[in-house]
Parts: structure tokens; C-alpha cells; sequence
């Protein structure tokens, strides 16, 4: 049986629907469904000892994963694997042109699979892999 420490919840920002008390079995079955598609603003957060809360945002193959630490105020965000060759100062928009817009630097953009696995390894150990301050 898990306890309320393991309980987690998640807000798609777009569709502005929240689910609360979600054990991980749960959650992980809700974003299977929403990872299947093709664009998604997703809040994941605890429901008790509330730290911090993982963003994912992704459209086509592209993502970006962000992390808030609330008790530090410091964020961390992911990293292209050319970050280096690529722009802070330009920005890429991970939204249909029909939904509000979620842009985020150039730099900082992913594949969609590797912010799969940074979102799941964050579930399964709140470990926060491949995310740079």
C-alpha cells in the first residue's frame, strides 16, 4: 500500500484539467495517453512534500523539461546535446499556433523521447537527470 507521501498530482495546462491523489501506477498510465500526443503542457508536482514541480511541454518531436525547486527559487531546465552551437537568444515555440504561446530557448530543446525518459526517471526516483541550472 502506498502512503500519501507517494501520492502525485497533474495539471495539463492547456486543457486546464488537474488530477490529484494519483499513485504512480496511475500517473504514469495518464501520460502514457497524453505522450501519445502530438502537442502537451503538462505540471508534475507531489501532492504532499510539494519541493518542486517537473513542466513538460513538447509538440511534434521536440520538447522542453523544466524543473521549479520551490524551497531555493532556483530552476533548472533541459539542455540541447549541441547547446553549445545553438542560441539562449532564440526562441522555439512548442504550441500550435491555435493554443497560447509556449516558446522556450533554442538551447533548452530536447527530443520528445528524451524528455520521456527524464519525466519517468523523475517519477520512479525524484532524481532530475539531464536538467542543468
Amino acid at each position: 500500500m502506498q502512503s500519501p507521501n507517494d501520492e502525485w498530482n497533474l495539471l495539463l495546462l492547456h486543457e486546464n484539467v488537474e488530477y490529484h491523489h494519483l499513485l504512480k501506477d496511475d500517473l504514469f498510465e495518464i501520460l502514457k495517453g497524453e505522450w501519445a500526443k502530438e502537442f502537451n503542457a503538462l505540471l508534475i508536482g507531489r501532492d504532499v512534500d510539494y519541493a518542486g514541480r517537473l513542466n513538460a511541454f513538447f509538440l511534434k518531436e521536440f520538447a522542453w523539461i523544466g524543473y521549479d525547486q520551490f524551497d531555493t527559487g532556483k530552476c533548472f531546465s533541459s539542455r540541447s546535446s549541441n547547446s553549445t552551437e545553438t542560441s539562449i537568444d532564440t526562441f522555439v515555440r512548442l504550441s500550435p499556433e491555435n493554443v497560447e504561446d509556449y516558446s522556450f530557448p533554442q538551447n533548452s530543446i530536447i527530443s520528445k523521447q528524451q524528455a520521456w525518459s527524464i519525466v519517468r526517471e523523475y517519477i520512479a526516483s525524484l532524481w532530475l537527470v539531464g536538467l542543468s541550472e
